[in-house]
């Protein structure tokens, strides 16, 4: 009624809903990374948490705190998940600039134009996938919920402020499962 009489337009039609992916079956096929930031410590600002994670298991393979994320914290974990874990097929991440240029905001990322880390990747022979939903990295982001729910244990172990603070997680956390 109101649609004939001018006064509201019909809504766009939404999108076809985006299916569930299917974890990887095998351990290294498929590592997720990504940051959150959070006033991790206690009397510290906020810090970024990063995290290498395996798509298969939800092992956590690499996790530190860094000022700020960027090219070397993404290369760093990398390098910690190598030389602990052996190298890995492929690599999900968001499309932020240190890991993919896009020359505008919100577009595709433009293959022809690798970053550092794209570069990284592409001698190891590791594909690069660009995250372009926020549910392909829901996984990453139930993990941030969970971890800064924890903070007080945290503390209580020992975490400090330096960069290695969040070292004692990596490998003992597996995201999802019963602990």
């Amino acid at each position: 009624m109101l649609q004939l009489r001018g006064l509201t337009t019909k809504a766009k039609k939404r999108g076809a809903h985006r299916r569930r992916r299917e974890r990887r079956p095998l351990p290294g096929m498929m590592l997720f990374q990504d940051a959150s930031t959070h006033p991790w410590l206690e009397g510290h600002g906020p810090l970024d948490l990063v995290a290498t994670m395996d798509d298969a298991t939800s092992r956590l393979l690499s996790i530190f705190l860094v000022e700020q994320e960027g090219t070397w914290s993404s290369l760093r974990g990398i390098r910690e998940t190598i030389e602990e874990h052996g190298l890995f097929s492929s690599f999900y991440t968001d499309r932020s600039s240190h890991y993919f240029f896009t020359p505008e905001a919100g577009e595709k990322v433009d293959a022809t134009r690798p970053t550092q880390v794209g570069r990284a990747l592409a001698q190891l022979g590791i594909e690069h996938i660009a995250s372009y939903s926020p549910q392909g990295r829901g996984r990453m982001e139930r993990l941030w919920g969970t971890l800064q729910k924890r903070p007080p244990p945290l503390r209580q172990e020992g975490v400090r402020g330096d960069i290695e603070a969040a070292k004692p997680m990596a490998g003992e956390h597996v995201h999802g499962a019963a602990q």
